[in-house]
């Protein structure tokens, strides 16, 4: 058993255990600061504590607490008795940034019971997500306004890796996408505007595809991208495309499932077709990285089989399926694109 046998061994395991613990308390006041409007405040100007606690009635001591969290997390900086907004805080935490993560925030706030100590317990015991079960009263197929709220919280999250991917990797011998499970079609969009030969279609389900839409429109890419209505499991046809695109699909399924769509898409594609899986990779060992054992958590909680993936099980299921050629190319932050072609035969 290896144990520390300095005391300067012993204070560098202590650190480490001190940040995992203060780890537990960052995205709860990150979201208050949130929910209660803080950023939108510091973002018109830089603001000390007193106006801080005059705006939003605080205890100055909570305030300083919540304040110090959020410049300790790296979205906020104090000079000179003044708090003002990180480049980080800029990015993702304001309404009108283009990257903003607003409305992924609120359906976490929306959400918080099942990111509890409880319901993790209960997900993990179980072996069942703790969705269903927390909001049986409402399944969200059929609360009012959750797919345009989860379309919505999905493209918030998805701006910036949707930015960085098509960067990335070569789609200039592509001509239509088909992108799969495409929410807002938020990776779409920024496909065809990297790539002016491309156009895409977005295959969603009936309730995402209109909330799609208004993405599409606003973006002004109603003539290179569209959305078709319909379930890539159930449809024998699907629109002609020689590039079929999966972003965070595949962690929502078993490595069977995985390996269900790899087959359909391959029967799908043309000779010299590529597909794509955009997602966070476990390394082959599955320690980490940290992000995407926590993903693998996450969809404990929210899926019944879903969790993340290495990189060595996608490129066993592609090749199983007849595909060639398997490779990962880093994306934004802990993303990847796993490409993989269907190979004419002689």
């Amino acid at each position: 058993m290896n144990q520390a046998s300095t005391p300067e061994e012993l204070a560098t395991a202590e650190t480490s255990l001190r940040d995992l613990l203060a780890a537990s308390l960052v995205m709860p006041v990150v979201l208050v600061a949130h929910e209660i409007g803080v950023y939108e405040f510091l973002g018109q100007q830089a603001r000390n504590l007193t106006e801080v606690c005059e705006r939003f009635k605080l205890e100055p001591r909570a305030a300083e607490g919540m304040l110090s969290m959020c410049a300790a997390a790296g979205l906020l900086h104090h000079y000179e008795g003044r708090f003002e907004l990180c480049s980080l805080g800029r990015m993702f935490f304001l309404n009108d940034s283009p990257y903003s993560f607003g409305a992924y925030w609120d359906m976490l706030l929306k959400r918080r019971a099942l990111f509890s100590y409880d319901s993790i317990k209960d997900a993990i015991l179980s072996g069942t997500p703790s969705f269903d079960r927390i909001f049986q009263t409402t399944p969200h197929s059929e609360e009012e306004g959750w797919a345009e709220a989860f379309t919505a919280a999905m493209h918030a999250r998805g701006q910036a890796p949707a930015r960085v991917w098509p960067t990335r990797v070569d789609l200039s011998e592509h001509r239509v996408m088909l992108d799969i499970g495409g929410g807002s079609g938020v990776y779409s969009l920024e496909a065809v505007r990297k790539w002016p030969d491309l156009s895409a279609v977005v295959l969603e389900r009936e309730p995402v595809c209109p909330a799609a839409q208004i993405f599409i429109n606003k973006a002004g890419l109603q003539d290179r991208v569209r959305t078709h209505r319909g379930d890539f499991w159930a449809e024998v046809d699907l629109p002609q495309a020689d590039l079929h695109f999966y972003s965070e699909v595949f962690h929502n399924h078993s490595l069977e499932q995985c390996r269900l769509l790899s087959q359909k898409s391959f029967a799908q594609l043309p000779p010299g077709g590529r597909i794509m899986i955009h997602e966070m990779l476990l390394d082959e060992e599955k320690n980490g990285p940290l992000v995407a054992a926590a993903a693998s958590v996450n969809m404990l909680v929210w899926s019944p089989v879903g969790k993340q993936h290495t990189f060595k099980e996608l490129k066993a299921i592609l090749e199983g399926v007849g595909f060639q050629q398997v490779e990962t190319t880093a994306s934004s932050g802990y993303f990847s694109v796993t490409s993989a072609r269907k190979v004419a035969q002689c």
